[in-house]
């Protein structure tokens, strides 16, 4: 399990709890920045996401592993799940399409001052990680991944700027879209608890059985 950017490992403890409750062994991480590494909004991250997979191989060369992410954890569980075949069943919540429009609104006018501010983060993002922000694609990833089944969890509130539906078409046929009602980011506990979890277990009762 991979929280958002800015979390350590007990940032996912209820989705963990009733996961757990559910009979799933749960392994969590900390966020690159709790040991002073540069962040990167879950693309960089990926070196985590090998760190915990190589983790349970040796521990289960057989194991059935799934993974979950939220925000920018999700982003890092996209990369990972696609470049592991081993991943058989991905829950992602809360996470941006693609970086670059995450930073830069296309439709701002020239030379305001959010026009600025977002080429200076894209400027600062890539001088910082050597990335161009245009780089973090999680539409190509999530294409990678197809056909292993991902559950995608957007709020209400953050779905069009997430780019839901674009994400749902690339993650391919075996991809489930569900948006919370009257939810934003990261408040789906909050605002409408049971549905939330129920979703969640029943993908993972459905793929990792």
């Amino acid at each position: 399990m991979f929280g958002g950017h800015g979390s350590n490992q007990a940032a996912l403890m209820e989705e963990a709890q009733f996961l757990a409750g559910e009979g799933y062994g749960i392994l969590t991480s900390n966020y690159r920045h709790c040991l002073g590494e540069p962040v990167s909004f879950g693309w960089l991250e990926e070196e985590e996401f090998e760190a915990v997979f190589n983790f349970v191989h040796q521990l289960d060369p057989n194991a059935k592993i799934g993974a979950f992410g939220f925000s920018a954890g999700a982003i890092t569980a996209i990369r990972g799940a696609s470049q592991h075949s081993e991943i058989q069943a991905l829950t992602a919540v809360g996470n941006y399409a693609s970086l670059k429009h995450e930073i830069i609104t296309p439709d701002e006018p020239l030379l305001t001052l959010r026009w600025q501010i977002g080429r200076g983060v894209y400027f600062l993002y890539w001088l910082k990680t050597g990335l161009s922000p245009a780089q973090v694609d999680i539409l190509t990833e999530l294409k990678k991944i197809n056909p292993r089944p991902i559950l995608l969890i957007h709020g209400e509130y953050e779905q069009i700027e997430n780019q839901a539906v674009l994400q749902h078409q690339s993650a391919g046929n075996n991809a489930v879209l569900w948006i919370a009602p009257h939810s934003s980011h990261g408040d789906y506990l909050t605002e409408v608890p049971h549905d939330y979890r129920k979703t969640v277990i029943n993908f993972f009762e459905q793929n990792l059985p």
